[in-house]
């Protein structure tokens, strides 16, 4: 297997920045192959700035997972990340603050440049929702309809597909949403949209909250 199908660092890039492969960060095994559902389990990020040496300060940032763990990691070694670890990454950090601009525009560019070499390894990651059957399912961009239901207003995910799920638009009832599906729902908004444009902004003040107290 090549080191640019592996999960964690599994990226050329690492030769030139004298980054072993055996990263104690990966989202999988020691040589596994990084999929949707190894990101889905990263539940939220952040950065901090660590000034436990006394010296300098660096900036360090942090995956908070699904299991309870916390992974911390240096922009050297987000960067050689593999492009779909980046570019899920990169999603997450968009809606944040500066710091985390700076962040998500480093790893931008990096993505463009490998995309520019014809170097876009291990494709794409889609999101996951939570189905109506309790399974994790990839989502499709743009396919959120606002409906109404038995007098109650929700968003339905894939309505055109098997593995629906729905959203109650209440204030309670999304507050009450996971992450995971207000980040689905997020995902799914075409942001074209326009009657679904102020909604999309309101589920992205929710999830900032939600992830607020876990970090």
């Amino acid at each position: 297997m090549s080191h640019n199908s592996r999960g964690g660092i599994g990226h050329m890039d690492a030769e030139f920045l004298n980054i072993p492969h055996v990263d104690p960060h990966a989202l999988t095994e020691i040589g596994g192959i990084l999929t949707s559902e190894h990101l889905n389990n990263l539940l939220a990020i952040d950065i901090v700035i660590d000034c436990h040496d006394g010296t300098e300060k660096k900036e360090k940032l942090l995956y908070f997972m699904k299991d309870g763990s916390v992974k911390v990691m240096t922009i050297q070694e987000l960067l050689v990340k593999t492009t779909k670890e980046l570019k899920y990454v990169h999603y997450l950090l968009r809606w944040k603050n500066k710091v985390c601009k700076e962040w998500s525009d480093m790893i931008l560019s990096t993505i463009k440049r490998r995309l520019d070499e014809g170097r876009n390894f291990n494709g794409d990651y889609t999101p996951m929702y939570l189905n109506l059957r309790g399974q994790d399912v990839e989502m499709q961009r743009g396919t959120a309809v606002k409906e109404m239901t038995f007098g109650m207003t929700q968003l339905t995910l894939n309505p055109d597909g098997k593995e629906i799920a729905y959203l109650l638009l209440e204030e309670h009832s999304l507050r009450r949403s996971s992450i995971q599906n207000l980040r689905a729902a997020i995902f799914q908004i075409n942001k074209e949209d326009e009657e679904l444009k102020d909604l999309k902004e309101r589920l992205i003040r929710i999830l900032e909250d939600k992830e607020e107290r876990i970090l």
